[in-house]
């Protein structure tokens, strides 16, 4: 993991960074507040995450959790995704 430019191409929803990025711990749907990883090393204390073709926003971290999620930010759609799907940091919201 290290600190470089995310890169994305929103015209065709594929997006890649060798930032922060961490797998889900556990499946989530589509409501879910708070997001468990393997480790938040390296994340910024609030940000944005991109995990599949959704973007969110946290408002903390705790422990390995993103908390006080903001789901299907940016035009995109608050979706189920599986354990072992990638949450990228993408920024600052």
């Amino acid at each position: 993991r290290r600190h470089t430019r995310f890169k994305c191409d929103w015209s065709s929803d594929v997006c890649s960074s060798d930032l922060a990025v961490s797998k889900l711990t556990s499946l989530i749907d589509a409501t879910a507040t708070e997001i468990q990883v393997e480790s938040t090393a390296f994340f910024a204390p609030t940000g944005a995450l991109s995990v599949d073709k959704e973007l969110m926003s946290y408002s903390a971290i705790s422990g390995n959790t993103f908390t006080g999620l903001v789901r299907g930010i940016n035009g995109t759609t608050a979706t189920e995704h599986l354990s072992g799907a990638l949450a990228a940091f993408v920024g600052n919201v």
